[in-house]
């Protein structure tokens, strides 16, 4: 009778361990989809951009070819990779759009195209006004914050994208831009053109 009782005291051992494994195993493997769905969740609200000001030039021509949208980063979002990324600028004029991508693919991460350049007396390789970089568009940090990393924005930073449009934009035309994070937010954007195009600096946002 006590080895008996010995053998079932052995079998309700064994087959408490083997329950207590699966449990461990089964909390383990919930553990880490709820932890990989609350990364995905994070990463979808977590870069979120916020349009600072606008303008394009050359006005004095009545109409506008090159275009520059100042972006910083919401609160709170997490750091955003131009090389990871792509602009949609769309304007509904003849149904026309085009899609632009970061010219930075060098090894420094840094743009080619120059958006100090001024387009309009410079045809040079860094030049928006140069035809090979049509379909790109380049960056230019305004503010460095603390996290500074060339090709990214992080918190703190002001960048500045400049691009050329895919045929000139005249007066109260509407124009819509996407920005399109690998994962968070979209910032989309629908503008008009002023009523009157004179000064070489026209501002359409703020």
């Amino acid at each position: 009778m006590g080895i008996g009782t010995l053998i079932l005291f052995i079998s309700f051992i064994v087959i408490a361990t083997v329950a207590a494994a699966v449990l461990i195993s089964t909390t383990s493997l919930l553990q880490n989809k709820a932890l990989n769905t609350g990364k995905a969740a994070a990463d979808e609200i977590g870069s979120s951009l916020v349009n600072v000001e606008m303008y394009a030039t050359d006005g004095t021509a009545d109409s506008v070819s090159y275009f520059y949208n100042t972006i910083k980063l919401a609160s709170g979002s997490e750091p955003f990779k131009f090389t990871n990324n792509y602009i949609l600028f769309t304007m509904n004029l003849n149904n026309q759009s085009q899609d632009y991508t970061y010219d930075g693919n060098n090894t420094s991460g840094e743009s080619f195209i120059n958006c100090s350049v001024d387009p309009g007396a410079s045809s040079d390789a860094s030049s928006l006004s140069n035809s090979t970089n049509d379909g790109y568009f380049g960056i230019e940090y305004i503010m460095q914050g603390p996290n500074y990393a060339s090709g990214y924005l992080s918190d703190g930073d002001m960048v500045k994208i400049c691009f050329k449009s895919p045929r000139t934009v005249g007066r109260t035309e509407e124009m819509r831009f996407t920005y399109l994070p690998k994962t968070g937010n979209p910032l989309r954007l629908k503008l008009f053109m002023p009523s009157i195009l004179s000064d070489k600096r026209v501002y359409i946002f703020p």
